[in-house]
């Protein structure tokens, strides 16, 4: 039988998406070595741009002090 072959492959890629769903790109920069400073700075630019991008769940992010 075919689709029980591709259950198992898709069961897999499932676990996957949702085991990386709860690392933020932030996190992950900061797991991989990057200072926080620059892992704010990313993360304050992606939000800019998504509510510049016209999104309703994003607002513009600043630090003046940095």
């Amino acid at each position: 039988m075919k689709g029980s072959r591709v259950l198992p492959g898709a069961s897999a890629a499932a676990v996957l998406v949702l085991l990386s769903a709860g690392v933020s790109q932030k996190d992950s920069m900061i797991r991989q070595g990057y200072p926080l400073a620059d892992a704010d700075g990313f993360d304050d630019g992606c939000h800019r741009g998504h509510k510049a991008g016209g999104s309703l769940f994003d607002d513009f992010k600043n630090d003046p002090r940095r």
